[in-house]
């Protein structure tokens, strides 16, 4: 009789209109260290092949489960439908497009397992400018007390970096609508969970122009504001902590919210580093010496 070892990490994404980045994405997953996984991909109702795509990875490989969305429903009711059908108890986020390091689950699960109070971690990350030909390191606060003082200011993980004990969602409840929905569940799971991120640079965001990041981040700005207002008392902070983030928020926010996009792209263009010569874009080892070159620094 075949036994079926249960997976210790259940991977999710959902892809939108994603067929010439997700391949790296999978390739990415697929190649981790750790291999006791199932990656639940959903297509959300996308116009091109992503669909095509995603079910030759999952012919090839039986760790892939594939769902689908009829029409375009948006990434928080699409990261839900996986949520539902999700078996392990450890979920790791990852975005189409985004390159996760060979060993980012192998550390991520080792530190989980040696701190029980910790119920998410994310870690460092890179972001590539796929335009200009730019990179910049994204070094995120570590250790929960860092996490939380950031956190009265502005959402201080990478979604794409998270993993997050099943144990978070089968206490506070799924991914939500009506705020920012990364942000939203760090702060109610923080009502129960300790925070934090590991120093090593463990992903890969390529950004375009035309990505939701690029085009919309003045409506994610919003998002996460709405989140702030609504759980400004429930980080645990004590009150001159909440009274100065108060007092600082509102006028850091509006002088983000000012910011010309054409200014944000000129700093990502002339004050960044430059990728590597050659770099190529499609190929996955090119990623990952870079993540090697600076988790070595």
């Amino acid at each position: 009789m075949k036994i079926t070892m249960k997976p210790l990490i259940s991977v999710v994404t959902s892809v939108y209109n994603g067929a010439s980045d997700i391949g790296r994405t999978i390739d990415s997953i697929l190649n981790q260290t750790l291999s006791k996984y199932e990656y639940i991909m959903i297509d959300d109702g996308s116009s091109d092949n992503t669909y095509e795509i995603l079910t030759r990875y999952a012919h090839k490989d039986r760790r892939v489960k594939l769902l689908r969305n009829e029409r375009n429903l948006g990434l928080t009711a699409s990261l839900n439908r996986c949520l539902y059908v999700a078996t392990a108890p450890y979920i790791a986020r990852i975005d189409g497009g985004d390159i996760a390091a060979k060993d980012r689950f192998e550390k991520q699960l080792s530190f989980l397992g040696g701190d029980s109070d910790v119920g998410i971690v994310g870690s460092n990350d890179i972001v590539i400018f796929f335009e200009f030909g730019t990179y910049r390191l994204i070094k995120r606060p570590i250790d929960d007390g860092s996490v939380v003082r950031r956190l009265m200011y502005r959402n201080c993980f990478s979604h794409s970096t998270l993993m997050i004990r099943r144990s978070v969602f089968d206490h506070f409840g799924f991914y939500r609508t009506r705020y920012a929905q990364d942000y939203d569940l760090i702060i109610r799971a923080r009502q129960k969970y300790k925070l934090a991120n590991l120093p090593d640079f463990l992903c890969v965001r390529v950004q375009r122009i035309q990505d939701i990041t690029g085009r919309k981040w003045r409506d994610q700005e919003l998002t996460v504001f709405k989140a702030k207002i609504h759980h400004f008392n429930k980080l645990g902070t004590d009150l001159m902590t909440r009274f100065l983030a108060a007092s600082l928020y509102m006028p850091m926010s509006a002088l983000r919210m000012a910011v010309p996009s054409g200014f944000k792209r000129l700093y990502n263009r002339y004050i960044s580093d430059h990728v590597p010569d050659g770099f190529d874009y499609d190929r996955l080892g090119d990623y990952y010496q870079l993540l090697d070159k600076l988790n070595k620094r």
